[in-house]
């Protein structure tokens, strides 16, 4: 190869013509190379002599001609130059130098050509194309003008990835797979990300550089689209995305990611599946809801990533079933008159609930045991008994137990609890004088009782005192009399008498005291036979108003002794 060079021609007695030629510069995009010439006369004795039409073409080209006959000087440059050779056309430079010195023939005759070095040339890109892709990993497909080495980079970035080297070396054509997007290769190509890679084709001869850019999108990673709320033990239907294709596992997990089901690879899009009830209403004892989640992985080039989805289970047909529930009375003295501690009666019998035990349902607990009668609630948290103590209700009364359990679920159940009305038993009484000054007296006691089921019975009991301020008298006897009396007693009318009336049943008794009995004598008392009219005293003068004790008039006293006015 040669890039400049010289040639003497032919000639007569060392009389000749000199080519030299040189390369002044090249041009790698046109390859072309532009070079300088020059033609000289040299040799011989003497400094003038004769060419005869002599001539020099450079690649066909004429670049010097002389005269039929001309002299010439030894050293005379004949012809100079410079001349642009497209080297795409011919890697050649020949020279043609013809015509004769001393003489018409042609003895200058030379031809001579040299192989040009070859100009140090770009490795055009003629071809640049998106391969395939994946969610983290682009592959292009290159085609290159001439041998190169070919470097990537991406979004523009002048550090090249691959720690700076060639992806390929020596190539004109290829593949290339892009998975990093920074040179020390620790930072992955992202999923559903555009990228703009520059592919620089280096010349392996000349080293001369040209650059090209494609864009691609990396696929997105699978993603859940419809995660469905259902009742536990349902089948659920899921559907999401996978546009990269990559393969993908499905798992149930809890909302801090832990795993419930695997279900291992799925393919396609949708799948329907039925959560295991029992591994699901195991998680949630305390509610009648549930959230979980779906976490679909995508795996490329061994990196995963994953999208997840949560959803709601709700628990149903999970009421608990009722237990027993039972009652008695246990106030032995109300059991021992009545017989039967079936029989509640009012406001006397302690009543109590014996409740059986309830049953939970699919991993639920049972939490209280709540019964309510009349208004009143009571509870406990297991099985066992409820004591409620008396009830004040006169009729027969429904009693609801409600089983609770850990969810908040409930069942209800009621029984009938039979009551038997009761009161303390009441008498109307009435205590007068015969002529209301008389010392014959009237006891009448008319007395009521509950009848308890026909269990009780009732008894009247007085006694009574005599109200003496100088001589204060204790209580009588009780005397036991049947159940409605009218008593007839002597009582001394000059002085008032005090009674206790006690009126019992089998369950209580009451007492009315103080019923008085006043002396025997009249407000006012009219005597036909003295035609008088005496006011808390009997007359004893004729036809006389009289008055015992003080007379007011307007709420003043106007007399302080006694007043007799005859008629």
């Amino acid at each position: 190869m040669a890039a400049s060079e010289s040639v003497d021609s032919g000639g007569y007695q060392g009389r000749v013509l000199r080519f030299e030629w040189g390369t002044n510069s090249t041009n790698a995009e046109n390859n072309t190379r532009v070079i300088w010439y020059k033609v000289t006369a040299v040799g011989g004795s003497s400094s003038i002599y004769y060419h005869h039409s002599d001539y020099v073409d450079i690649n066909g080209t004429r670049v010097y001609t002389g005269s039929s006959s001309h002299s010439v000087s030894t050293g005379t440059v004949l012809a100079s130059g410079t001349m642009t050779i497209e080297q795409s056309s011919t890697m050649t430079l020949t020279v043609e130098m013809h015509g004769g010195i001393y003489s018409y023939s042609d003895n200058i005759n030379t031809t001579k050509s040299w192989p040009l070095d070859e100009i140090p040339r770009y490795s055009d890109i003629t071809s640049l194309s998106i391969k395939s892709r994946t969610i983290n990993s682009i592959t292009i497909s290159y085609v290159v003008s001439r041998s190169a080495n070919i470097y990537c980079s991406i979004d523009g970035g002048t550090t090249w990835l691959n720690n700076g080297n060639p992806f390929k070396t020596n190539t004109t054509s290829g593949e290339i797979t892009i998975y990093y997007k920074d040179a020390a290769s620790s930072s992955k190509l992202e999923p559903n990300t555009s990228y703009t890679i520059t592919v620089l084709s280096r010349a392996t001869i000349s080293g001369l550089d040209r650059t090209k850019n494609v864009s691609a999108t990396t696929y997105d990673i699978a993603k859940l689209v419809n995660v469905p709320n259902i009742n536990i033990g349902a089948s659920q239907a899921l559907t999401w995305t996978n546009p990269s294709g990559a393969a993908i596992s499905l798992k149930l997990c809890k909302t801090d990611n832990t795993q419930i089901t695997d279900y291992g690879t799925v393919t396609g899009t949708s799948k329907t599946v039925t959560p295991d009830a029992s591994t699901i209403y195991a998680l949630t004892p305390n509610s009648n809801t549930y959230t979980a989640r779906y976490i679909i992985t995508t795996t490329a080039n061994g990196t995963s990533y994953t999208n997840s989805k949560d959803f709601t289970f709700t628990v149903t047909n999970s009421n608990p079933t009722v237990g027993t529930i039972e009652y008695k009375d246990t106030n032995t003295e109300t059991t021992t008159i009545t017989g039967d501690n079936q029989r509640i009666v009012r406001n006397k019998s302690t009543l109590q609930f014996i409740l059986g035990a309830a049953i939970a349902k699919n991993s639920a607990t049972i939490s209280k045991y709540t019964v309510e009668i009349n208004g009143i609630k009571k509870e406990r948290t297991s099985e066992g008994t409820l004591d409620f103590g008396t009830i004040n209700v006169t009729y027969n009364t429904k009693a609801q137990l409600t089983v609770t359990d850990s969810r908040g679920n409930t069942a209800t159940k009621e029984i009938t609890v039979i009551v038997d009305d009761w009161e303390l038993p009441n008498a109307i009484i009435s205590l007068t004088r015969l002529n209301n000054y008389e010392d014959e007296t009237y006891l009448k006691v008319d007395g009521s009782y509950s009848s308890v089921n026909n269990k009780n019975e009732m008894t009247i009991q007085y006694q009574y005192k005599k109200n003496d301020t100088n001589n204060q008298t204790d209580y009588s006897d009780w005397v036991t009399i049947g159940d409605n009396i009218k008593e007839t007693l002597s009582l001394d009318k000059e002085f008032s008498w005090t009674f206790r009336i006690k009126i019992s049943d089998k369950f209580g008794s009451t007492v009315y005291e103080n019923i008085f009995l006043a002396i025997g004598m009249p407000i006012a008392f009219y005597d036909t036979s003295l035609l008088s009219l005496g006011i808390n005293c009997f007359p004893s003068h004729t036809k006389s108003f009289e008055v015992e004790g003080t007379m007011y008039l307007n709420g003043q006293q106007i007399l302080e002794y006694d007043i007799v006015d005859e008629w």
